[in-house]
């Protein structure tokens, strides 16, 4: 039997709207386990941060050119729309996990949003989370540590 994404993603997860203010997300990703935000417009799926890509920005945002001068203003009017990459990738529940595997190995990607069919977030899935669907697809109902 093929396992469905919905069996291993994470429901209702974290979203915060495309002008959300970069500090907010910063505070958001500093006090929840998480280490992914969807991002949404209208409670549609438009993109996606991770923690480590929001602080290297900030920081490359922060340091002017001279790389002497921290310039807090930079931040100031930025929000998670000028944070997020262009190139989208999402599944849907039903999906197989074969196929998450797959995607997740092409993109090198950590994670994939998980969205119903009018793109509105239902959850996300990790590559830990389909790593351990596909383990156990193989008949593989416990795993060792050697």
């Amino acid at each position: 039997m093929k396992s469905k994404i919905s069996n291993y993603m994470h429901k209702n997860p974290i979203t915060l709207e495309e002008n959300t203010p970069i500090s907010k997300a910063l505070i958001l990703l500093n006090k929840q386990p998480i280490t992914h935000i969807l991002v949404t417009a209208s409670g549609k799926l438009t993109g996606i941060v991770s923690k480590q890509d929001l602080l290297t920005k900030t920081v490359e945002l922060l340091i002017h050119s001279s790389e002497t001068l921290i310039d807090k203003e930079a931040l100031k009017n930025k929000c998670l729309a000028d944070m997020m990459g262009d190139h989208i990738v999402s599944v849907q529940p039903d999906d197989m996990v074969e196929y998450g595997v797959e995607i997740l190995l092409h993109n090198k990607f950590h994670c994939l949003p998980v969205v119903d069919k009018n793109q509105t977030p239902v959850g996300i899935v990790t590559a830990i989370d389909l790593l351990k669907g596909y383990y156990l697809e193989t008949g593989n109902d416990t795993i060792s540590i050697w």
